[in-house]
C-alpha cells in the first residue's frame, strides 16, 4: 500500500508537465504576427506617400537608408523652404504735374484754340497793394433790357445797344449769312419783363441796318475778327420807345481785367426755352477773365488762329473767360465786368475740354484799336 502511493506521486506530476508541454506547443509564435502587422503598415503608408505627395522639388527631405520593415514608418517632416529678406516698398511721391502750354482744341461747337493757362499759383507782389476802390453794384435791370436778340433769316443770335439811338454790337458770324445773300437787314428784339416771374424774354420786334456790310465781311474773312454793328430803327409814334432805345450806359474795359469777375447775358440754345421759339429767355451766367489772345492768322473756316497771353498793359482782340455754366448759342452777348463796371466785349464761341467741367468763353473785344477805330464814328454821333 505505501509503495502504490510513491508511484501516483510522480506519475501525476508527469502528467501536469505534459499538459503543458502540448499547450506550449500549440501557441502561435509571437515575432511572426508583429512583423506581418508591421510589413503592412509600411506599404499602406509608403503608398499614401505615392499618392499625395506634400513636397515640392525645392523642400523634398534628402532621400535615407531603406527603412526596416520591422519598424513604423515615421512621417518626414516638410523643411521650410529659404526665403530671402523683403524689403518693405516705400512710398513713392509722384512729381507734381506741369501745367499744359496748351488746352486741346475745343470739343464743341468752338474752332477756337486757348493756347495757355493763367499759372496755378499767382506770385504775390513784395510791397502791399492798396485796396481797388469800392465798386457801385450795377443795376441788372438796366443791363438786361438792353440785350437783344437777333434774326438774320434762319440764324439767331444777341447783341447789346450801347447808345440811346441804338447802335447794336454783335459779333459777324450771325449776320454773315444775310450780307452774303444780299441781306442788309436783321430783326432786333429788346425783351421785356415778366410781371410776375422777373425773367426778360423777346418781346419787342424792331428792324435793324447792317452797318458797314462790306468791311464787316472783308474783317471777319480776312481778319478773323468777328464784329458786326447794327443800326435799331425807331417806329412811327413807337408807343414803346419813343425817343430813346434801352442801351449800356457804361464804358469799355482797360486792358488789365485779368481775374476779375463777369455777367455773359444773351439769348442762349440750350437755355431759357419758352412757347415762343427756343432760346427767347434771356440767360445770365457768372465767370471769370482768364487770359487775352492775339490773332496770328487765319483758319480756312475764318476763325483766328491765336497765341495766349498774360499781358494787361495793352489791348488784345480777344478775352478768354471762363464760367461753370454752359452757355453755347449765346453768340454776340454782353460780357459785362462786375469788378470794374464796364464792357469787356461781345461773346463769340464756346469750347469745352474733355475731363474739365468749365466752360471757356472767346470774347472780343471792342476797345481794341483796330475796332474801336471802325466804331468809333457810329458811337460818337
Amino acid at each position: 500500500m505505501g509503495i502504490l502511493k510513491n508511484i501516483l506521486i510522480p506519475a501525476s506530476a508527469i502528467f501536469v508537465l505534459g499538459v503543458l508541454l502540448v499547450m506550449n506547443l500549440l501557441k502561435p509564435s509571437p515575432n511572426i504576427s508583429s512583423l506581418s502587422e508591421t510589413h503592412n503598415i509600411t506599404k499602406i503608408l509608403q503608398e499614401e506617400t505615392k499618392q499625395t505627395p506634400i513636397f515640392g522639388s525645392d523642400t523634398a527631405p534628402t532621400p535615407q537608408k531603406p527603412l526596416s520593415t520591422t519598424k513604423p514608418y515615421p512621417l518626414p517632416q516638410p523643411t521650410p523652404p529659404k526665403t530671402s529678406k523683403i524689403k518693405t516698398p516705400q512710398a513713392i511721391i509722384a512729381p507734381k504735374p506741369t501745367p499744359p502750354a496748351s488746352i486741346p482744341s475745343a470739343i464743341l461747337p468752338l474752332p477756337l484754340e486757348i493756347s495757355a493757362l493763367i499759372p496755378t499759383i499767382v506770385e504775390m507782389p513784395s510791397a502791399p497793394t492798396p485796396a481797388p476802390p469800392t465798386i457801385t453794384p450795377v443795376n441788372e435791370d438796366d443791363l438786361m433790357s438792353s440785350i437783344v436778340r437777333i434774326r438774320c433769316g434762319n440764324i439767331f443770335g444777341s447783341g447789346f445797344s450801347v447808345n440811346p439811338k441804338g447802335l447794336v454790337l454783335s459779333v459777324a458770324h450771325v449776320v454773315i449769312e444775310a450780307i452774303e445773300k444780299g441781306g442788309e437787314t436783321c430783326d432786333i428784339i429788346f425783351p421785356a419783363k415778366h410781371p410776375s416771374f422777373g425773367f426778360y424774354s423777346e418781346a419787342h420786334y424792331r428792324k435793324g441796318a447792317i452797318l458797314l456790310p462790306h468791311e464787316t465781311k472783308k474783317l471777319y474773312k480776312e481778319q478773323a475778327l468777328d464784329v458786326a454793328l447794327l443800326q435799331t430803327s425807331f417806329l412811327e409814334n413807337d408807343p414803346v420807345f419813343p425817343q430813346s432805345f434801352p442801351y449800356i450806359n457804361y464804358p469799355f474795359c482797360e486792358p488789365d481785367t485779368l481775374g476779375d469777375k463777369i455777367l455773359l447775358f444773351g439769348y442762349a440754345a440750350n437755355l431759357g426755352t419758352s412757347a415762343i421759339s427756343p432760346g427767347s429767355i434771356l440767360s445770365r451766367f457768372k465767370g471769370e477773365v482768364l487770359q487775352y489772345e492775339d490773332i496770328t492768322g487765319v483758319k480756312p473756316d475764318y476763325f483766328p488762329e491765336s497765341a495766349g497771353t498774360l499781358d494787361d498793359s495793352i489791348q488784345h482782340p480777344i478775352t478768354i473767360i471762363f464760367s461753370n455754366n454752359n452757355f453755347s448759342g449765346a453768340s454776340g452777348g454782353l460780357v459785362f465786368n462786375i469788378s470794374k463796371n464796364c464792357i469787356v466785349g461781345a461773346n463769340s464761341a464756346v469750347g469745352i475740354v474733355s475731363g474739365d467741367p468749365k466752360v471757356y468763353g472767346f470774347i472780343f473785344n471792342f476797345n481794341f484799336p483796330q475796332v474801336k477805330n471802325w466804331i468809333g464814328p457810329f458811337l460818337n454821333q
